[in-house]
């Protein structure tokens, strides 16, 4: 296995700790204490890329679903204003038109 884990597939890491437990826990593995430190440290080192991969996915997709909420809230506003008649209520919704183009495309950067 690669020192770096963050070059290591999430299924091989997952194997790697599965398989590093196992020995953890099996009293007849015949590992020396040094070793046992060792590959409990890089098991722990596992557990976090593969904590960390988790959250980084989670927060992708709650961005995904933020920005498909604003591109939905955009359309609304959108069709709202075509429909709108008060030239004052056209310009507020013009305003936070105007305001979430310019957030979506500045997310789009």
């Amino acid at each position: 296995m690669s020192d770096d884990l963050t070059t290591v597939s999430s299924s091989e890491l997952a194997q790697f700790t599965r398989s590093a437990m196992s020995k953890l826990l099996d009293p007849l593995s015949g590992l020396m204490p040094a070793e046992r430190e060792a590959l409990n440290l890089t098991r722990i080192g596992a557990v976090g890329e593969l904590n960390k991969r988790a959250q980084e996915a989670e927060a992708a997709k709650a961005a995904a679903r933020s920005h498909d909420g604003r591109i939905g809230l955009l359309n609304e506003l959108q069709q709202r204003l075509a429909a709108e008649t008060d030239d004052a209520m056209r310009a507020s919704l013009q305003t936070h038109v105007d305001r979430l183009k310019g957030e979506l495309s500045a997310n789009d950067d």
